[in-house]
């Protein structure tokens, strides 16, 4: 039998009888013809999603011991099969001792089409305003689906809130 599996990690289950008429019992199977396409460059939500049953593929949907919104562990970069295994949640390094800046650290996947990946702060009035696009941002490390990306920000108060904002366009 051929069966087409969309992209996405997907648990493989089959089932099959005991044949013991020769004599001989044997609990094997086995996978023939598998074709294998190791790098998918544009994985839309819904195809990741599609690790998920189907009740649990909601953009706001909280999965794994992470208990993260399937949106926010898209645009990380995890995979549905692994939310609890991969170390790229956001992250701010400490501030130099005599420097007047920080830097915030982040994992986002590549090819985010019709979602975004913004840095926001939380200003004096409490309100969530995106970072500034002119600070300087640098790819770090990456990956063929994902990029590490560091970004430089000044520090005019002691009280500094930053998160990464995860959202549907």
């Amino acid at each position: 039998e051929t069966v087409s599996i969309p992209a996405g990690n997907h648990p493989i289950k089959w089932s099959f009888r005991r044949s013991a008429s020769d004599g001989v019992s044997l609990n094997e199977g086995y996978l023939a013809n598998v074709k294998w396409t190791p790098t998918v460059t544009s994985l839309t939500f819904e195809d990741w999603a599609a690790g998920f049953p189907l009740d649990r593929r909601g953009l706001l949907t909280r999965n794994g011991p992470r208990n993260l919104p399937n949106l926010v562990s898209y645009v990380l970069g995890l995979s549905p099969g692994e939310v609890s295994g991969q170390p790229n949640l956001p992250f701010l390094k400490p501030q130099e001792p005599g420097t007047n800046f920080v830097t915030f650290r982040y994992t986002r996947r590549k090819n985010l089409a019709g979602y975004s990946a913004e840095v926001v702060f939380q200003d004096s009035n409490d309100q969530w305003k995106i970072l500034n696009p002119l600070l300087p941002r640098t790819v770090v490390a990456s990956t063929s689906n994902t990029e590490t990306v560091e970004v430089i920000i000044p520090t005019a108060s002691r009280k500094l809130i930053l998160a990464l904002q995860a959202k549907k366009l």
